[in-house]
């Protein structure tokens, strides 16, 4: 069963793996496993903000 990630978790990890990128200290071969977790990350995250703006919208509505 996979873990769930919380958002911070994932932007956090994003920043790490874009600060490796940008400071060069990746190498050839962990470049591709680093661009996919990234996606992931990037996808958990975009998940989270869509269920917050469906929670924020439906408040919103019920006043």
């Amino acid at each position: 069963m996979a873990k769930k990630i919380t958002y911070t978790s994932a932007m956090d990890e994003l920043r790490i793996i874009l600060e490796k990128l940008q400071t060069e200290e990746i190498t050839i071969d962990d470049l591709s496993k680093n661009i996919k977790r990234a996606e992931e990350l990037l996808t958990t995250c975009k998940t989270k903000l869509r269920e917050v703006e469906k929670d924020i919208s439906s408040l919103k509505d019920e006043k």
